[in-house]
């Protein structure tokens, strides 16, 4: 019940579902609830991502009949299983053009190099992204709200592809760009100048984008005058990039330790 009210409350923003199969429904245990729920949910947002978990493998056969992905619950990997199909599925990583024979037409980490790509997508393989809400959902991902929601609308709209092209490239271009300190490579001679320094390549992960954005506040937006005889400084960070801390993990594997500390906390 509670499942289906914030699906009636917030559907209109639902970035994908991921459900038990069995849970309470009615005050009743329901063994099928999730696979009842995933079927509400494919009947009112087809494209809809939704991911099942069971201990019950046998369940993995129904859940295809929803159109849902699943995981089996005793999975040593269990959370790095979810992080690759939430990657996938809800546009947490780059978002790749794949046109109909799935063949990676571009793919893109940011709008910069959307705007710079987007000419290379073919028409129709556009269209579906606008029209199906994959572009419209990855740019909601990162706050974009204002030009995701834009290109939201055109998906119910009757254009030709150039059309559609056209109006993607206007809503990207206007996004206001926000002016952000550059978090340079961590160099010894280099520390003595910046607060701000990395180790690897990809992203700075959540807490070092948190350092990054409150950095260009206090050096661009004068936050420390909006507070006066309050002292508001960082203290000099090393960020370790998510790829490089990735990569140690791969290349000791200890994917499955991980899992476990993880699951165990």
């Amino acid at each position: 019940e509670e499942a289906m009210e914030c699906l009636n409350k917030f559907g209109h923003r639902l970035l994908g579902v991921i459900t038990d199969i069995g849970f309470p429904r009615n005050g009743v245990h329901d063994s099928k609830a999730g696979l009842r729920f995933s079927k509400a949910i494919r009947e009112r947002f087809p494209d809809a991502s939704i991911l099942m978990q069971s201990s019950d493998a046998s369940f993995k056969e129904l859940a295809t009949t929803v159109g849902a992905g699943y995981i089996h619950k005793g999975s040593p990997t269990l959370l790095s299983d979810i992080k690759n199909w939430m990657c996938k599925n809800w546009g947490l990583g780059p978002f790749v053009f794949r046109d109909t024979d799935e063949k990676v037409v571009a793919e893109v980490t940011n709008i910069t190099e959307m705007v710079r790509e987007i000419n290379h997508v073919p028409g129709q393989t556009l269209v579906n992204y606008v029209q199906n809400g994959d572009l419209s959902r990855w740019l909601r991902l990162r706050s974009d709200f204002k030009v995701a929601n834009e290109i939201e609308r055109l998906g119910s709209q009757e254009l030709d592809t150039e059309s559609v092209r056209d109006a993607v490239l206007h809503a990207l271009r206007s996004k206001r760009p926000t002016k952000m300190i550059k978090v340079e490579p961590f160099t010894t001679k280099e520390w003595g100048r910046n607060s701000l320094f990395k180790v690897g390549e990809g992203s700075l992960g959540g807490k070092g984008r948190g350092l990054r954005f409150l950095s260009s506040l206090l050096q661009y937006r004068n936050l420390a005058d909006v507070f006066p005889g309050v002292d508001i400084d960082i203290p000099k960070s090393l960020i370790i990039c998510t790829s490089k801390f990735d990569a140690f993990i791969t290349d000791n594997n200890l994917a499955s330790l991980v899992s476990e500390t993880d699951d165990k906390k």
